[in-house]
C-alpha cells in the first residue's frame, strides 16, 4: 500500500484494500486522486523520520483534502490499531494514536460517517490489559489517556455516546486486570459528569478494595511492583475525575 521505502515495516499495517475493508466486496469506489492523497498521508505519518511524521500529522490536522479520504483512513487506522494491539507493537500504536489526535484538531472534517471506525481503535487500547511487550519500560499509560481523550472529543463534538461504549467501561471496572480497570475509569471520566455520577462514583468502594493490596508494595520491577504502579495510576485518576464531584463534609 505504501510506496516509500522509509516507512515502518509493512507487516504491521494492512497493505491491501481487501485487508482494510475485510474483503473485495466491501471496497468502495476510489479515485486516483483519493488514492494519491491517502498514500501521501500514510507515507508521511508512518515515516521513520520524526520530522516527516510531524509533517503528516499537520496534513491531518489542517488539510481539507483529508475529508475526501476519511472513508479510507478511518478503517485503515482501526485495522492497524487492532493488528498492533494484538502484536503488542507499541511504536505503531503511538503512530496511530498520533494520527487520530491530529484528526481531532481538523475542524474542517465531517467525521460523522466514520465515527464507528474512529472509536474502535481507542477502545481497543483502553480495554486491553497489555498493549506493549514491556509495560515496565514504556509509557503505555499515556497512550491509554490519549485514547480516552480522543473518545471524549468524539462524544462531545458529535453527541455520540453509544450504550455499548458505556457498557464496556462499566464492565471494565469489574475486571481482574488493573490496566483494564484504569481504562474503564478514564473512559467513563471522558464521557462527562452524568456518566461519572451514575456509573463511576458508585463503584469507588469496589475499586478501592481492588487496589489497596498493592499500594504498599516495595518499588522493584516485578509483577507485583507493576501492579503497584497500576494501582497508583488508578488512585491518581480517581482523585482527578471524581474529586470535584465528591461531597465535602461540613
Amino acid at each position: 500500500m505504501s510506496s516509500s521505502q522509509e516507512t515502518v515495516d509493512e507487516c504491521l499495517i494492512p497493505t491491501t484494500l481487501e485487508a482494510i475493508f475485510d474483503g473485495s466486496s466491501s471496497i468502495p469506489n476510489i479515485t486516483q486522486e483519493q488514492m494519491e492523497i491517502f498514500r501521501e498521508i500514510i507515507d508521511t505519518c508512518l515515516n521513520r523520520s520524526e520530522e516527516i511524521c510531524k509533517k503528516g500529522q499537520r496534513i491531518l490536522a489542517q488539510d481539507p483534502r483529508v475529508n475526501g479520504v476519511m472513508f479510507l483512513l478511518a478503517p485503515f487506522i482501526e485495522k492497524t490499531i487492532f493488528l498492533n494491539v494484538a502484536g503488542e507493537n507499541f511504536k505503531m500504536l503511538i503512530m496511530m494514536i498520533q494520527m487520530l489526535r491530529a484528526l481531532m484538531k481538523n475542524r474542517t472534517l465531517n467525521l460523522e460517517n466514520t465515527i464507528g471506525f474512529l472509536i474502535l481503535g481507542p477502545m481497543n487500547c483502553l480495554m486491553n490489559e497489555k498493549i506493549c511487550t514491556n509495560p515496565g519500560a514504556v509509557d503505555h499509560w499515556a497512550v491509554r489517556i490519549c485514547s480516552s481523550s480522543i473518545l471524549s472529543t468524539i462524544a462531545k463534538r458529535y453527541s455520540f455516546t453509544k450504550p455499548s461504549i458505556i457498557d464496556s467501561f462499566k464492565e471494565a471496572l469489574m475486571s481482574e486486570s488493573l490496566e483494564i480497570i484504569y481504562g474503564g475509569i478514564i473512559g467513563l471520566g471522558g464521557m462527562g459528569e452524568a456518566a461519572i455520577r451514575e456509573w463511576l462514583l458508585p463503584k469507588l468502594k469496589d475499586i478501592a478494595e481492588r487496589i489497596l493490596p498493592y499500594l504498599n508494595e516495595e518499588e522493584e520491577m516485578t509483577s507485583v511492583s507493576l501492579k503497584t504502579l497500576a494501582a497508583n495510576y488508578i488512585l491518581e485518576e480517581v482523585f482527578k475525575i471524581c474529586g470535584p464531584l465528591m461531597p465535602i463534609d461540613g
